[in-house]
């Protein structure tokens, strides 16, 4: 039961309405939309109509060691001795690609799948620089040169873009803050 006059949004999520607190951005009641709405209107809860979608879903494959690291800390986490490249994607099958690679199993044998606030991804994108790769499709950043401490943006194969976060500590920083949930894949 909820004490309080929750400002809230309806996504469709998986096929079903659900009603989300905008501040917890935790599920109150979910349902078909009459439902949904008939609970808020019941709750005194207000619906905010032009709301974004809940979350935003970006992914990482690593090592076990990494993983276990993730895990403890709920959030990336960059290297004492030197940082990974902490690369994330917008795009789950990226994940496949990489790890299917010859020598790659078990240095990518963990999936990782990260729930974050709408909007992160794209900001990242703009606090960095553009490897080579992507100049092309980012003309407006600057290219990254090495020893910049700001993430790299980058075009992989299949035309799939990844920003790499190891080198920034503001950017890691950053995401860990927009985490809304993450589980392993």
């Amino acid at each position: 039961m909820w004490s309080h006059n929750a400002e809230c949004s309806i996504a469709l999520e998986n096929g079903e309405h659900v009603l989300w607190d905008r501040a917890t951005r935790k599920v109150v009641h979910q349902g078909t939309e009459a439902e949904v709405r008939a609970f808020a209107n019941d709750a005194g809860h207000t619906i905010i109509e032009s709301a974004e979608a809940r979350v935003q879903l970006v992914y990482r494959t690593m090592s076990e060691k990494e993983a276990r690291r993730v895990d403890a800390a709920r959030g990336l986490v960059i290297r004492d001795s030197g940082s990974s490249e902490l690369g994330i994607t917008l795009k789950p099958e990226y994940l496949s690609d990489l790890g299917g690679r010859k020598g790659n199993a078990k240095v990518y044998a963990a999936g990782m799948e990260f729930e974050i606030t709408p909007g992160t991804f794209e900001r990242l994108i703009e606090m960095g620089a553009t490897n080579q790769s992507a100049q092309g499709r980012f003309p407006h950043l600057p290219v990254y040169e090495p020893g910049m401490p700001v993430p790299q943006v980058k075009i992989e194969r299949g035309g799939v873009v990844s920003v790499l976060l190891g080198a920034s500590p503001d950017a890691v920083k950053f995401f860990n803050a927009n985490i809304v949930n993450m589980r392993r894949l």
